[in-house]
């Protein structure tokens, strides 16, 4: 269906649903889908699958499974999630991503398989372009590889088999053991019976191509066919898994007869892997160019250096507000302190004592000056007059004496 943009793609939402990317693409020539959407989002991924125009419906027992990688992470290492739904009769195949699949990265590599019970595999794939937002924390994700995968699958046929194996064992439980009893009958002899071990023809010839009871396992030791797998059934198993082939030029030189999970690498195209998948080439993603990006030290180097400036403008900053605030401020030799001097109200009593007790010093002396004035006197149109001290003038007058 070509390369389409969040705009291209049906979009819908509906009360508490989260908005969905709608898109068909056909697993015979798929071609990736691009969506736009903000960090920390919930949305739903969902591919119609078709078929030569056809759904791809009726894959009964079918699973989905979405991986995806982002910038920084090994060729070989995706994150998946399961638990996504398959219409029988659409094709629709869908997922809900969600915060918990963000880790932060701005670039999102994608893809969305249907998977069958028998191993076949089909996809679609895209690019997801995630744009900053406010309050958002990235999910702390760990990748598996494709050995990872292989692990886990390996790990769970082992625990269907420990399954079979303990119900078939209590079903056994109540039954006799064979090698137990034929153990038992080994030195009897049947009733009645009075041949010698020679006597009984063929008898040595058909025991001597036999095992000794203590070399071989009993019936309870061993697992029917049906219950594990051969050589033959594991390597078919495993030949599902991706194989690199090598590198060529471009795309008309990668072989015509290639077989399932071949992967090469087109150097032409930017180092773009493709991998040989159901009779198609199905693009893996190609180098990304990674010299734009600071490295670690050089991040680290930029924010101490940033670091260290503020450090130093904040203290130039402080001391240069100190000095303003003790600019205006006296040197403690250029004052007195509080017990070195009077207050207003101590000059002024000490000023008074001082000059009633200059008043008191020099009437005396004038009182000495004045005494032998006291004895002067004269008589006036018959009043008598005397030197003696004006209280009023504060000073010697000559004043009447009264008889």
């Amino acid at each position: 269906m070509g390369t389409a943009r969040q705009s291209d793609a049906t979009v819908r939402s509906s009360g508490e649903a989260p908005l969905a990317f709608r898109w068909q693409t056909e697993v015979s020539s798929p071609r990736p889908f691009r969506a736009r959407a903000f960090h920390g989002e919930t949305f739903v991924l969902a591919a119609t699958l078709l078929e030569y125009g056809a759904p791809l419906s009726g894959l009964q027992g079918a699973g989905v499974v979405l991986r995806w990688q982002t910038d920084g992470m090994a060729e070989d290492e995706w994150y998946a999630k399961e638990g996504g739904s398959y219409d029988l009769t659409t094709g629709e195949v869908s997922i809900t991503w969600g915060p918990e699949c963000d880790d932060g990265k701005d670039r999102v590599r994608f893809f969305l398989a249907l998977e069958t019970p028998g191993g076949v595999s089909f996809r679609a794939y895209g690019t997801l372009d995630l744009a900053p937002s406010p309050g958002f924390t990235p999910a702390q994700l760990v990748p598996e590889s494709a050995l990872d995968a292989l692990q886990r699958a390996v790990e769970a046929e082992a625990a269907a088999r420990q399954a079979a194996d303990a119900a078939l064992t209590d079903a056994l439980a109540g039954k006799a053991d064979a090698a137990g009893v034929a153990s038992a009958l080994a030195g009897k002899a049947e009733v009645g019976h009075t041949h010698t071990f020679a006597q009984v023809s063929g008898l040595e010839a058909a025991l001597a191509g036999k095992a000794d009871a203590t070399g071989v396992y009993t019936k309870a030791e061993v697992y029917a066919k049906g219950e594990t797998y051969s050589r033959a059934e594991v390597d078919g198993k495993v030949a599902g898994v991706y194989h690199f082939r090598g590198s060529v030029q471009s795309r008309a030189e990668l072989p015509t007869d290639p077989s399932d999970g071949d992967v090469y690498n087109l150097i032409g195209e930017d180092g773009m892997n493709v991998a040989w998948n159901a009779g198609a080439w199905d693009e893996l993603g190609a180098t990304v160019d990674l010299s734009a990006y600071s490295t670690t030290a050089q991040t680290t180097a930029a924010i101490q250096g940033r670091v260290q400036t503020a450090i130093s403008q904040e203290a130039s900053a402080r001391n240069q507000a100190i000095a303003q605030a003790v600019a205006p401020k006296a040197d403690s030799e250029d004052v007195y302190a509080k017990t070195e001097t009077y207050t207003k109200s101590e000059v002024q009593s000490l000023v008074s004592q001082a000059v009633e007790a200059a008043k008191a010093a020099l009437l005396s002396q004038l009182e000495g000056l004045y005494a032998p004035l006291s004895s002067v006197q004269h008589t006036t149109d018959g009043v008598t007059y005397r030197w003696s001290w004006d209280e009023t003038f504060q000073t010697f007058a000559m004043k009447a004496v009264e008889d």
